[in-house]
Formats: C-alpha cells, sequence, structure tokens
C-alpha cells in the first residue's frame, strides 16, 4: 500500500534552510583550528610579553582566525550564497565572541602555569637558600657544602 501524506503517514519535513556558508563557518571548526594552533598561541604569547596586552593579542588571534575562514570561502566556488541573512551574521558574531571567550581562557590557563612554575622555582631557590646546601652533582646524594668550594677557590 502506498502511504499518502493525507492519511496520518508521516511525511519528512524538508531540512531547515542553512547555507554552506553558515556549516563552512561551524564553531566546532573554528574552535578546531584554534586547539590544533595552540602551541603557536603560546609561543606568540611568550614571545609578546609586555610589548602587547593580554586582550589585544587575544584579539589578533581571532581576527587571524576568521580572515583565515574568510579567505577560505573566498576561494571556495562561486556557488556559495553570501551571507545576506541577519541570521545568518548572528551566527558569524556569536562565533567570534565564542573565539575571544577560548582565548580568553587559553591566556589565563598559560598565565596561571606560568605563575606556579614561578611560584615552584621561588620555593626551590628559598630552600637551597635556607641550608646554604646544594646537591653533589657527581653522586646526587649527599650534600655539598658551599664553604668548601668558596675556600677551594681562593
Amino acid at each position: 500500500l502506498p502511504s499518502s501524506p493525507s492519511h496520518g503517514a508521516v511525511t519528512a519535513l524538508p531540512p531547515p534552510r542553512a547555507s554552506l556558508t553558515a556549516r563552512a563557518l561551524s564553531p566546532q571548526r573554528c574552535v578546531e583550528r584554534l586547539r590544533n594552533s595552540r602551541a603557536k598561541l603560546l609561543d606568540r604569547y611568550r614571545q609578546a610579553g609586555a610589548r602587547v596586552g593580554a586582550s589585544a593579542a587575544g584579539a589578533l588571534l581571532v581576527r587571524e582566525v576568521m580572515e583565515q575562514e574568510w579567505q577560505a570561502l573566498r576561494s571556495a566556488p562561486e556557488s556559495l550564497p553570501m551571507l545576506e541573512d541577519p541570521d545568518e551574521l548572528a551566527v558569524l558574531e556569536e562565533i567570534q565572541r565564542e573565539l575571544v571567550l577560548q582565548e580568553q581562557l587559553v591566556l589565563e590557563e598559560y598565565e596561571r602555569s606560568l605563575q606556579f612554575d614561578e611560584e615552584c622555582l621561588n620555593a626551590m631557590l628559598d630552600g637551597l637558600d635556607a641550608s646554604d646546601k646544594i646537591i653533589c652533582p657527581v653522586c646526587r646524594n649527599a650534600p655539598v657544602s658551599l664553604g668548601y668550594f668558596l675556600k677551594q677557590l681562593h
């Protein structure tokens, strides 16, 4: 028996209208690109240091990712529809906000890691200053007195 839509048979609705452009700029794709370039991002922050503020550096990377996506779309076939729908523009703005938030989270994680490393180093140096002893680099067991080495130098 052929099913007819008028007798209560379930008919498949057409998929919601979504342009290929919006799908190409999915948040997952942009976030994945950011995750893949995490090492590059951390190197950039290490080099930037005090030259560039943290928020400015994060904004620059987000802008760079968005520009890369835009260039990828522009090199795609001309059959792709252009972004004219306000809903599509809202999606792009939401993606940009998510990318900025992701950048801030990565930067905060890096700063926490850097602070932890600095605290550990300071604790180790304080321990060395308090005991005035250094572990022997040859046997790695016994502490070496700095006074002994200073006497040998004079």
